[in-house]
Order: structure tokens, then sequence, then C-alpha cells
């Protein structure tokens, strides 16, 4: 069975693109964000998708987003930074469930809502990205490096 793909060309470089189908009970909304790859900005993009997630100016704290989600039938919030090819992916996803299931015609814009603030509306401390929520996410990314590396096997098969 093939999937019918519509892109739609919203503006220069962003297109939306909707497959709808009937196979699966789950909706899902992702963003993504290709940028060239360039050693000196590798780091920055990849901290970047995981301090956004942190908060946004309303919900300022990733257990606010959280209960947000939660409020939204129970959705999930996924982040993620690929490298294809000669490019970074950033990619933002929200995936919950179909509104056939839940009777909820304005949930759908709640989640296009939440995926919006987090991407466009990010919580700021004095017009910059809140130093603490840098400095956790630069740990954690560097303990999730450092776990790699030393599972041999594994980060050779990954380089």
């Amino acid at each position: 069975m093939a999937l019918n793909c519509d892109r739609i060309e919203i503006d220069k470089g962003i297109a939306l693109n909707l497959i709808p189908t009937d196979k699966f009970k789950s909706n899902i909304l992702s963003f993504y964000f290709t940028l060239p790859l360039d050693r000196r900005e590798v780091t920055s993009n990849a901290l970047l998708p995981l301090v956004l997630r942190q908060g946004t100016r309303e919900l300022t704290t990733s257990l606010k987003i959280q209960r947000r989600l939660e409020d939204l039938y129970g959705c999930n919030l996924s982040v993620s930074v690929d490298k294809k090819g000669e490019t970074h992916a950033i990619r933002f996803t929200i995936e919950g469930p179909k509104n056939s299931y839940i009777g909820d015609s304005n949930y759908i814009k709640g989640m296009i809502g939440l995926l919006k603030s987090i991407i466009y509306d990010p919580y700021l401390e004095d017009g910059t990205f809140s130093q603490r929520y840098i400095e956790q996410e630069k740990e954690i990314l560097k303990r999730l490096i450092e776990g790699k590396i030393n599972d041999k096997r594994r980060y050779a098969i990954y380089r």
C-alpha cells in the first residue's frame, strides 16, 4: 500500500508534508531543521533542542511541559539531532492519539501550539537561554558521549 503524501510549500525553504493514513491510531507532528554540517557548530546544534525542550515562556520547566503533555491525552515529546550526509537534522516530534479516539477537536491545535511554543517561544532569562539549563544539558550530553565511547563495540559500529 503506497502512502499519499501532500507537500505544501509554506515559505522559501519551508514545506509542510501531510501523510494521511488510517493505518495507525496516533497523530505524529514533526518539525525538521536541516543545517549544513559545520565543525564549529556541532556542539551547539546538539545542545539546542535539548535546551529548548526544557521550557517555554509560558511553561518554564520541563515538569510543566510534561504536565501539559499529560493534559493532551498523554502525548509524547521527543527531540533529536542526526547527521545525514553533510547536514545536521534537528527534529522536534510530538505524538498523541488520533482525534477519532478521544472526541476532542481542539486537541490537535493544542499539540501544534505546544510544539510551536517549544521551538519559537523558548524560556529565556534576561533575553538568553537559561545558563542552568545549558550547563545541565552539557553535562548530560557529555555523559552520553562518554558512555558511547566506553562501549567499544557499539562505538566502532557507530563510527
